[in-house]
Protein backbone atom coordinates (compact mmCIF):
# COMPACT_ATOMS: atom_id res chain seq x y z
CA UNK A 1 0.00 0.00 0.00
CA UNK A 2 2.84 2.36 0.88
CA UNK A 3 4.61 1.54 -2.39
CA UNK A 4 1.39 2.28 -4.28
CA UNK A 5 1.09 5.67 -2.58
CA UNK A 6 4.72 6.48 -3.45
CA UNK A 7 4.09 5.56 -7.10
CA UNK A 8 1.02 7.82 -7.19
CA UNK A 9 3.04 10.70 -5.69
CA UNK A 10 5.86 10.24 -8.21
CA UNK A 11 3.35 10.05 -11.06
CA UNK A 12 1.77 13.38 -10.16
CA UNK A 13 5.22 14.90 -9.54
CA UNK A 14 6.28 13.83 -13.01
CA UNK A 15 3.09 15.25 -14.55
CA UNK A 16 3.67 18.58 -12.77
CA UNK A 17 7.28 18.69 -13.99
CA UNK A 18 6.22 18.00 -17.55
CA UNK A 19 3.73 20.83 -17.64
CA UNK A 20 5.82 23.39 -15.71
CA UNK A 21 7.57 25.67 -18.18
CA UNK A 22 9.73 28.76 -18.20
CA UNK A 23 8.30 30.93 -20.96
CA UNK A 24 10.91 33.07 -22.70
CA UNK A 25 10.66 35.23 -25.78
CA UNK A 26 10.84 38.67 -27.29
CA UNK A 27 8.02 41.19 -27.75
CA UNK A 28 7.97 43.25 -30.95
CA UNK A 29 5.72 45.86 -32.51
CA UNK A 30 3.73 43.98 -35.16
CA UNK A 31 4.21 46.75 -37.74
CA UNK A 32 7.67 48.20 -37.12
CA UNK A 33 9.18 44.95 -35.77
CA UNK A 34 10.94 47.04 -33.12
CA UNK A 35 11.42 45.64 -29.57
CA UNK A 36 8.91 46.80 -26.97
CA UNK A 37 10.46 47.57 -23.59
CA UNK A 38 8.75 47.12 -20.21
CA UNK A 39 5.64 45.32 -21.45
CA UNK A 40 3.60 43.86 -18.60
CA UNK A 41 3.64 40.05 -18.79
CA UNK A 42 1.72 38.11 -16.16
CA UNK A 43 -0.55 35.20 -15.33
CA UNK A 44 -4.20 36.03 -14.95
CA UNK A 45 -4.97 33.14 -12.60
CA UNK A 46 -1.95 33.30 -10.26
CA UNK A 47 0.23 36.00 -8.69
CA UNK A 48 3.21 35.74 -11.02
CA UNK A 49 4.42 38.34 -13.46
CA UNK A 50 7.27 40.29 -14.96
CA UNK A 51 8.05 42.96 -17.56
CA UNK A 52 10.13 42.81 -20.72
CA UNK A 53 13.58 44.42 -20.65
CA UNK A 54 14.95 47.20 -22.86
CA UNK A 55 15.33 44.73 -25.76
CA UNK A 56 11.80 43.38 -25.42
CA UNK A 57 13.00 40.10 -23.88
CA UNK A 58 10.94 38.43 -21.15
CA UNK A 59 11.27 35.34 -18.95
CA UNK A 60 8.30 34.08 -16.91
CA UNK A 61 9.15 31.05 -14.79
CA UNK A 62 7.17 28.03 -13.56
CA UNK A 63 4.13 28.35 -15.79
CA UNK A 64 1.58 25.55 -16.04
CA UNK A 65 0.01 24.47 -19.31
CA UNK A 66 -3.45 25.72 -18.34
CA UNK A 67 -2.23 29.11 -17.07
CA UNK A 68 -3.24 32.16 -19.07
CA UNK A 69 -0.57 34.76 -19.85
CA UNK A 70 -1.50 38.36 -20.61
CA UNK A 71 0.70 40.87 -22.44
CA UNK A 72 -0.22 44.53 -22.12
CA UNK A 73 1.34 47.89 -22.78
CA UNK A 74 -0.07 51.40 -22.91
CA UNK A 75 -0.88 52.20 -26.52
CA UNK A 76 -1.14 48.56 -27.62
CA UNK A 77 -3.90 45.97 -27.80
CA UNK A 78 -3.92 43.31 -25.08
CA UNK A 79 -2.70 39.86 -26.13
CA UNK A 80 -3.69 36.84 -24.02
CA UNK A 81 -3.23 33.09 -24.48
CA UNK A 82 -3.05 29.84 -22.53
CA UNK A 83 0.54 28.70 -21.94
CA UNK A 84 0.24 25.69 -24.26
CA UNK A 85 -1.03 27.88 -27.10
CA UNK A 86 1.59 30.53 -26.38
CA UNK A 87 4.38 27.94 -26.64
CA UNK A 88 3.05 26.99 -30.08
CA UNK A 89 2.90 30.65 -31.09
CA UNK A 90 6.48 31.25 -29.96
CA UNK A 91 7.67 28.17 -31.85
CA UNK A 92 5.91 29.35 -35.02
CA UNK A 93 7.21 32.93 -34.67
CA UNK A 94 10.85 32.13 -33.83
CA UNK A 95 10.33 33.08 -30.19
CA UNK A 96 8.52 36.35 -30.87
CA UNK A 97 5.24 37.78 -29.54
CA UNK A 98 3.80 40.59 -31.65
CA UNK A 99 1.69 43.37 -30.17
CA UNK A 100 -0.51 45.56 -32.31
CA UNK A 101 -0.56 49.32 -31.72
CA UNK A 102 -3.96 50.84 -30.94
CA UNK A 103 -5.37 53.53 -33.15
CA UNK A 104 -6.61 56.55 -31.24
CA UNK A 105 -9.14 59.00 -32.57
CA UNK A 106 -8.43 62.64 -31.93
CA UNK A 107 -10.73 63.95 -29.25
CA UNK A 108 -12.94 66.85 -30.25
CA UNK A 109 -13.13 69.42 -27.49
CA UNK A 110 -15.67 72.21 -27.41
CA UNK A 111 -13.89 75.38 -26.41
CA UNK A 112 -16.00 77.74 -24.38
CA UNK A 113 -15.08 81.08 -22.95
CA UNK A 114 -14.20 80.86 -19.28
CA UNK A 115 -13.92 83.67 -16.84
CA UNK A 116 -11.17 81.92 -14.92
CA UNK A 117 -9.48 78.52 -14.84
CA UNK A 118 -9.58 77.10 -11.34
CA UNK A 119 -7.21 74.60 -9.77
CA UNK A 120 -7.59 72.09 -6.98
CA UNK A 121 -5.40 69.50 -5.25
CA UNK A 122 -6.96 66.06 -4.76
CA UNK A 123 -5.68 63.02 -2.88
CA UNK A 124 -3.61 62.49 0.25
CA UNK A 125 -0.83 64.96 1.18
CA UNK A 126 1.08 62.67 3.58
CA UNK A 127 4.87 62.99 3.33
CA UNK A 128 6.21 61.52 6.58
CA UNK A 129 9.27 59.26 6.65
CA UNK A 130 8.08 57.56 9.83
CA UNK A 131 4.71 56.23 8.57
CA UNK A 132 4.91 54.36 5.29
CA UNK A 133 3.48 51.53 3.22
CA UNK A 134 5.89 49.11 1.54
CA UNK A 135 5.71 47.93 -2.04
CA UNK A 136 5.59 44.41 -0.57
CA UNK A 137 6.93 42.56 -3.61
CA UNK A 138 10.07 42.30 -5.72
CA UNK A 139 8.13 41.02 -8.75
CA UNK A 140 8.23 43.30 -11.77
CA UNK A 141 4.86 44.91 -12.29
CA UNK A 142 4.19 45.24 -8.56
CA UNK A 143 2.16 48.38 -7.97
CA UNK A 144 0.51 50.55 -5.34
CA UNK A 145 -2.40 52.88 -6.08
CA UNK A 146 -4.49 55.49 -4.30
CA UNK A 147 -8.21 56.02 -4.83
CA UNK A 148 -8.64 59.73 -5.50
CA UNK A 149 -12.14 60.99 -4.84
CA UNK A 150 -13.28 63.60 -7.35
CA UNK A 151 -16.61 65.30 -8.04
CA UNK A 152 -15.36 67.44 -10.95
CA UNK A 153 -16.30 66.94 -14.59
CA UNK A 154 -13.86 67.18 -17.50
CA UNK A 155 -10.99 68.26 -15.26
CA UNK A 156 -7.40 68.06 -16.55
CA UNK A 157 -4.62 66.62 -14.39
CA UNK A 158 -1.65 69.00 -14.39
CA UNK A 159 0.65 67.50 -11.74
CA UNK A 160 1.11 64.23 -9.87
CA UNK A 161 3.00 64.26 -6.56
CA UNK A 162 4.09 61.44 -4.24
CA UNK A 163 6.50 60.90 -1.36
CA UNK A 164 9.16 58.20 -0.96
CA UNK A 165 9.68 57.49 2.75
CA UNK A 166 12.37 54.83 2.52
CA UNK A 167 14.29 52.98 -0.17
CA UNK A 168 17.28 50.64 -0.49
CA UNK A 169 18.27 52.56 -3.64
CA UNK A 170 19.32 56.17 -4.22
CA UNK A 171 17.59 56.27 -7.62
CA UNK A 172 14.19 54.78 -8.40
CA UNK A 173 12.16 54.40 -11.57
CA UNK A 174 8.37 54.15 -11.60
CA UNK A 175 5.71 53.98 -14.25
CA UNK A 176 2.77 56.22 -13.34
CA UNK A 177 -0.59 54.70 -14.25
CA UNK A 178 -3.99 56.37 -14.09
CA UNK A 179 -7.06 54.15 -13.92
CA UNK A 180 -10.75 54.84 -13.96
CA UNK A 181 -12.75 53.44 -11.05
CA UNK A 182 -15.25 50.59 -11.31
CA UNK A 183 -17.07 49.39 -8.19
CA UNK A 184 -14.41 51.04 -6.04
CA UNK A 185 -11.51 49.18 -7.74
CA UNK A 186 -8.93 50.19 -10.36
CA UNK A 187 -10.23 49.33 -13.83
CA UNK A 188 -8.99 50.50 -17.24
CA UNK A 189 -5.77 52.47 -17.64
CA UNK A 190 -6.85 55.72 -19.30
CA UNK A 191 -3.38 56.74 -20.51
CA UNK A 192 -2.45 56.65 -24.19
CA UNK A 193 1.30 57.09 -23.59
CA UNK A 194 3.50 55.75 -20.75
CA UNK A 195 4.60 58.13 -18.00
CA UNK A 196 8.03 57.22 -16.60
CA UNK A 197 9.38 58.89 -13.47
CA UNK A 198 12.93 58.93 -12.10
CA UNK A 199 13.31 59.83 -8.43
CA UNK A 200 16.45 60.59 -6.42
CA UNK A 201 16.49 59.94 -2.68
CA UNK A 202 13.58 60.13 -0.28
CA UNK A 203 11.06 62.95 -0.08
CA UNK A 204 8.48 64.52 -2.36
CA UNK A 205 8.48 64.09 -6.13
CA UNK A 206 6.30 66.20 -8.41
CA UNK A 207 5.88 65.69 -12.14
CA UNK A 208 4.04 67.88 -14.61
CA UNK A 209 1.84 65.84 -16.95
CA UNK A 210 -0.22 68.57 -18.66
CA UNK A 211 1.19 67.53 -22.04
CA UNK A 212 -0.68 64.19 -21.74
CA UNK A 213 -4.05 65.99 -21.62
CA UNK A 214 -5.54 63.53 -19.12
CA UNK A 215 -9.18 64.37 -18.52
CA UNK A 216 -11.08 62.83 -15.64
CA UNK A 217 -14.73 62.60 -14.63
CA UNK A 218 -15.45 61.28 -11.16
CA UNK A 219 -13.21 59.13 -8.99
CA UNK A 220 -9.94 57.73 -10.37
CA UNK A 221 -6.78 55.93 -9.25
CA UNK A 222 -3.14 56.94 -9.51
CA UNK A 223 -0.74 53.98 -9.43
CA UNK A 224 3.04 53.73 -9.06
CA UNK A 225 4.43 50.63 -10.74
CA UNK A 226 7.82 48.98 -10.18
CA UNK A 227 8.71 47.98 -13.72
CA UNK A 228 12.51 47.73 -13.94
CA UNK A 229 15.05 45.74 -11.94
CA UNK A 230 17.34 48.04 -9.99
CA UNK A 231 19.80 45.62 -8.41
CA UNK A 232 20.08 42.82 -5.88
CA UNK A 233 18.57 44.66 -2.90
CA UNK A 234 14.89 43.88 -2.16
CA UNK A 235 12.58 46.33 -3.92
CA UNK A 236 9.85 45.16 -1.53
CA UNK A 237 11.47 47.55 1.00
CA UNK A 238 10.56 50.63 -1.04
CA UNK A 239 8.16 52.59 1.17
CA UNK A 240 5.64 55.32 0.37
CA UNK A 241 4.58 57.93 2.92
CA UNK A 242 1.12 57.10 4.25
CA UNK A 243 -1.68 58.84 6.12
CA UNK A 244 -2.97 57.45 9.39
CA UNK A 245 -6.53 58.66 8.86
CA UNK A 246 -7.31 59.41 5.22
CA UNK A 247 -7.52 57.55 1.92
CA UNK A 248 -7.61 54.03 0.52
CA UNK A 249 -4.52 52.19 -0.70
CA UNK A 250 -4.68 49.34 -3.19
CA UNK A 251 -1.82 47.11 -4.28
CA UNK A 252 -0.95 44.17 -6.50
CA UNK A 253 2.18 42.06 -6.28
CA UNK A 254 3.00 41.43 -9.97
CA UNK A 255 1.95 42.29 -13.52
CA UNK A 256 -1.76 41.51 -13.99
CA UNK A 257 -2.17 40.22 -10.43
CA UNK A 258 -5.51 41.09 -8.80
CA UNK A 259 -5.85 44.36 -6.91
CA UNK A 260 -6.31 44.20 -3.15
CA UNK A 261 -7.51 46.90 -0.76
CA UNK A 262 -4.96 47.40 2.03
CA UNK A 263 -7.36 48.33 4.79
CA UNK A 264 -5.26 48.58 7.94
CA UNK A 265 -6.05 50.13 11.29
CA UNK A 266 -2.88 52.22 11.53
CA UNK A 267 -2.31 53.07 7.84
CA UNK A 268 -4.75 54.31 5.20
CA UNK A 269 -3.90 56.19 2.00
CA UNK A 270 -0.43 56.55 0.53
CA UNK A 271 0.72 60.11 -0.07
CA UNK A 272 -0.27 60.77 -3.68
CA UNK A 273 -1.86 64.01 -4.88
CA UNK A 274 -3.17 65.16 -8.24
CA UNK A 275 -3.40 68.85 -9.14
CA UNK A 276 -6.31 69.39 -11.51
CA UNK A 277 -7.57 72.34 -13.54
CA UNK A 278 -11.21 72.91 -14.35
Amino acid sequence: MKKFAVYIFLFFLAITSIYASDIKGQILDSKTKQPLAFVNVGLTNRVKGTTSNEDGLFDLKDCQGSDRIKFSMIGYEIFELEVNNLINTLNNNNGVVYLKAKSFELETIDVKARKKIKSKTLGVKACSQSVWFGLGSSELGAEVALLIENDLKNAVISNISFCIATSPYDTLYFRVNIYDALNGMPDKNILTKPIIVRTVGVGRNTINIEEYNIRIDGDFFVGLEYYQKLGTLPSSDIGFSTSLIKGKTYSRYASHAPWKLQDRLIMKGIGITADVKY
